[in-house]
This record gives structure tokens, sequence and C-alpha cells, in this order.
């Protein structure tokens, strides 16, 4: 169960220096869009507060956003298990498995009530009572209610667990649907994306934990330092298109003067990018290409040259005679190939064909 100590505690008994502690707090405020100052009430929080229990459920998913999770690099997911979050039950990285996992979800349901935090990944069938998704004998359904039903607060992680996603499709067989419409009336918070975005799962718990309550949200129930702004927003052409300046044909004179691009396309600059960064590699393998083909006329040069040589001194063989036999090794790499060990000698007259 829950060890009774503080984030900063775990942290000091794992070795993590205040530096690095401070750190985890200004991303986290950063994230939030917090002031500068509330980094040091995060870290006071942090201090105090008792490591939440949080449990990860998954139903209809394809455990995309466990995987964005355990790849994760800021927060790491060791510093979210180990040290930010008392983490007692996850399908996919828990050590326990059958009937010891299900003992563990039982505990906390029933010894932390009110008190945890339930993470769900997927969407939750509802067709034909449910019975298109059963875990340990029981059905998706039954297990949110019980388990998001008596949690302090519920994360919807994913396209999936936000609206059912991609099982919600027609013809929808399975009646999946978000964990909002199968589980009405908890206090839900809603990450959609696919996958989400881990560090905003951090920022919401951190959140939560300095200020005992959730985040802003907004009417889709996602909080707002994550999704209140569109990328629109924050475009650098946006006053063009307020203006009504817009591109009409490429090389005109408003694509000169910078202006709008929403008549061409909004994800034109990204090809343009991805066109320029091809046309580099492409001038890249070509120099390259010319330098081999260089080397390769140089090797050939060098050959004919000292073919001649021989040739004028009567040589038959392939070293001077005024030089000691070396290894293939102890000579440059463009003439390694006219070492005797590495070709075959044809004398005819003295003459080397």
């Amino acid at each position: 169960m829950a060890i009774e100590e503080s984030v900063l505690d775990t942290c000091r008994k794992r070795g993590v220096s205040r530096r690095r502690f401070m750190q985890f707090c200004g991303i986290m405020a950063a994230t939030l869009a917090l002031p500068k100052g509330y980094t040091q009430t995060i870290a006071a929080a942090l201090g105090q507060r008792r490591k939440p229990v949080l449990v990860w459920l998954e139903f209809q998913d394809c455990a995309g956003n466990s995987e964005s999770m355990l790849r994760s690099t800021h927060p790491t997911v060791e510093e979210v298990v180990l040290e930010t979050l008392s983490w007692e039950y996850h399908e996919t990285i828990m050590a326990g498995y059958g009937k010891h996992a299900e003992a563990a979800l039982r505990r906390v349901v029933e010894e932390e009530k009110g008190k945890y935090l339930v993470v769900v990944e997927g969407s939750i069938p509802t067709a034909d009572d449910g019975v298109y998704c059963t875990i340990s004998g029981r059905t998706a359904l039954d297990i949110a209610r019980e388990v998001c039903g008596s949690a302090a607060a519920t994360i919807a992680v994913g396209a999936c667990a936000w609206d059912g996603g991609l099982p919600r499709a027609n013809p929808n067989p399975t009646g999946a649907v978000g964990l909002h419409e199968a589980v009405p009336g908890i206090k839900i918070v809603n990450l959609p994306g696919c996958p989400h975005n881990s560090v905003n799962t951090a920022a919401v718990l951190v959140h939560y934990l300095t200020f005992n309550e959730l985040p802003a949200l907004d009417p889709e129930g996602r909080p707002l330092f994550a999704y209140g702004q569109l990328i629109h927003d924050q475009c650098e052409r946006r006053a063009n298109y307020d203006a009504g300046r817009f591109v009409q044909a490429w090389g005109d004179e408003g694509h000169r003067k910078g202006w709008c691009l929403f008549k061409m396309g909004c994800k034109v600059r990204a090809w343009l990018h991805r066109l320029r960064l091809f046309t580099l590699l492409g001038y890249k393998i070509a120099v390259l290409r010319t330098a081999a083909a260089s080397r390769r006329l140089r090797r050939r040069c060098h050959r004919r040259r000292n073919r001649l040589v021989r040739r004028r001194r009567g040589c038959s063989s392939h070293r001077s005679p005024r030089r000691r036999p070396r290894g293939p090794r102890s000579l440059p790499p463009w003439r390694r190939q006219q070492h005797p060990s590495r070709r075959r000698k044809i004398h005819d007259g003295g003459a080397l064909r």
C-alpha cells in the first residue's frame, strides 16, 4: 500500500538532488502556465503532501497512451512511478498479475475511497451489457463505475477515453462510448489526443496536489492550460488573416509579403520545410556521390601511372625494387589493391597485364 511520505522525502531517499527536484517543479509550473513564483509553491506542496495513490485502467485501447507515458522524458516514467505517485495498479507495467493484481485494485478502492486518483485509457463498450470488454470476469463498464465512482478525480487520457475514438466508428458494434458518457456525474478531466501528452498528465496531477483541486476546464472538460488556445491563434500570419490579406498564387505579391496562406492550405509551410530538407538531403547525396567518383578516378589514375612507371623500369613486381615489401595494412587505401596478397599477377616478358 502507499507509504505515508511526501514526494520530496521519496526523492531524497532515491538520491534525487534538490536542484533536480526544483527543475521538475519549474517544468510543471511552466506547463500549467503559472507565474515563476509558483515554483516554490509547488515545491512546498510536494514536500508536505502525501504521495497520491494512482490507478490506471485500460479498456478498449491500443495501449498507445501507456506507451507514451513509458517513453516520456520530462518527466520520465521512473520519476512518476517512484517519486511523484504511488502507482498501485496498471496492467501493463505492474509486477503482479491475475488474482494478485485484482486484489491490489480492490484494496485501493476499499482502503483509499475518495482519496485516490484514476487514469482511464480506452473506450468503454455498453452494448449487450458491456460483454465485449471484460477483465477478471467483470465488464469494463462495471469496473469503471466502481473504481471511478469512488475516486477523488478521474483523468481520461487519449481520444478513445474522451469520446469513444476509433472503437466508436460506424457501425460501432460494441456500443463504445467515452468515459463521461459511460459513467456520468464523476469529477473528470479529459486529455484528448492520440496519444496524449504525458507532460499534461503530470501537470494535472501536480496541480491537484498543489491546490487540492483540478485545473480550470473548458466546456469539453479539457484543461485550459493545455487546450485553451488554438494553433491558429498563435500563427504569425494571423494579423493578415484578420485583415483579409490572403495569398492567391505562389510567387504573387501577397506571398512575397508574407500574407496568410489559408487559401493555399495551412499545412503548406510544413510541406515546404520538408521539401527543403529533401532538397538539402539530395544535394548532400549528390556531393557524396561526386566525392566517391573522384576517389575512384584518383585510384585509376594512380594505378595507371604506377603501371607505366613499372613498364619503363622493366619491373616484374608490383612493388618498387628500391622499397622493402610491406604488408597490405600498412599501405594507403588506394594502394592496397596493388599488393601481391590482394591481387593476382600475370607476367609475360616482364610486363604486367
